[in-house]
């Protein structure tokens, strides 16, 4: 496995024109042999690729990248182009500053059993796509390749356009970020929400879900950013009646299972997952707060705590602006974004 990481500092500007500050960060990096998504932190400015032990590190072929704001690099490199990383390598994004990144590798043993087969699909949530100029989904399209991620945005949009998930561009960590805003239908919460699955049906006041996506690896842990801003609770439904006029929880949850079938939720009939009690469950972990997050993403890492050894079947990850929203309590406007999701093997 070779990983790359990236470091930066902003040169110094001699023009007046210079003063216009146009950042430039790597969003994407792939490299030959290599066996899961990269993961890009732009806040520390670091990339990580992960590829099979067969790379040699002064050999590592590259098979693309992307940048932002059309920033050139310098010196070039281009797909199809080898690195000898067995030393760092200085290069420089260059937009209308000069941004240093330092580029380095290092070969670490993977056991292919943990990382598996399976890529899910727009975990940095950059792609999106407008169904009827109705529904937003966290998607490229809806084909079976990519369609992985399901929001309830079909069930708030039954009199008319109401997306509570939709995509960010303005307040991001990189690229497109997922915005969660919680809000009402016809008196009832519509809490902001995205998940690995399918949204299948509206029932009665709540929805019909199918949970999960085909994962056959062991990751240590869940990564990514988020920045929440949780509203008073306005809406409760037994037996959540005691939360009215406090400040509204968020929650970012990731379950891996050896289910034969996708797991059916019903929120309108309280068929839900039973985290406790589920004996296909392997693993679980959550980040659930009601604090502010101010004005900027914090990153957050979920550890996964094992129950067994087993090899999972598939897995959830799960993420609304109202953790009770499925028993229809919570703030109407709460808000919680989401960006550059991740594992850590």
């Amino acid at each position: 496995m070779v990983v790359l990481f990236a470091t930066f500092m902003v040169a110094g500007c001699n023009k007046e024109d210079d003063l216009i500050i146009v950042t430039a960060d790597f969003t994407e990096f792939i490299v030959e042999n290599q066996v899961d998504t990269a993961y890009i932190n732009p806040i520390e400015k670091s990339v990580t690729v992960f590829v099979s032990d067969s790379a040699a590190m002064r050999n590592v072929k590259v098979i693309d990248y992307k940048v932002t704001n059309n920033a050139s690099l310098n010196p070039h490199i281009a797909p199809g182009d080898t690195l000898d990383l067995t030393e760092p390598l200085v290069v420089y994004l260059q937009t209308r500053q000069e941004y240093m990144w330092i580029i380095k590798a290092e070969m670490v043993g993977v056991n292919p059993i943990e990382i598996g087969t399976i890529t899910i699909q727009n975990m940095n949530f950059d792609h999106w796509y407008l169904q009827d100029d109705k529904h937003w989904y966290p998607d490229k399209d809806l084909s079976t390749k990519n369609y992985w991620w399901d929001t309830g945005n079909k069930g708030a949009n039954l009199l008319g356009p109401k997306n509570p998930t939709s995509p960010e561009t303005g307040f991001v960590v990189s690229g497109t970020a997922a915005k969660l805003h919680s809000t009402t239908v016809m008196g009832v919460l519509a809490s902001g929400s995205i998940f690995l699955g399918r949204y299948v049906k509206t029932s009665g006041l709540g929805a019909e879900l199918s949970m999960g996506r085909d994962f056959d690896s062991r990751p240590v842990a869940l990564k990514g950013y988020y920045c929440y801003h949780p509203g008073i609770v306005d809406k409760v439904k037994s037996p959540y009646g005691n939360m009215e006029g406090k400040k509204d929880y968020c929650s970012i949850y990731i379950v891996l299972g050896d289910w034969e079938n996708r797991v059916k939720i019903d929120t309108n009939e309280k068929i839900f997952l039973d985290i406790e009690n589920d004996p296909h469950i392997i693993a679980y972990a959550e980040l659930s707060t009601n604090e502010d997050s101010g004005s900027e993403y914090l990153p957050f890492r979920l550890p996964l705590e094992y129950r067994d050894d087993r090899i999972p079947t598939q897995i959830l990850i799960v993420a609304s602006s109202c953790k009770y929203g499925d028993y229809f309590t919570g703030s109407s406007n709460s808000v919680l974004y989401l960006d550059e999701f991740s594992f850590e093997y």
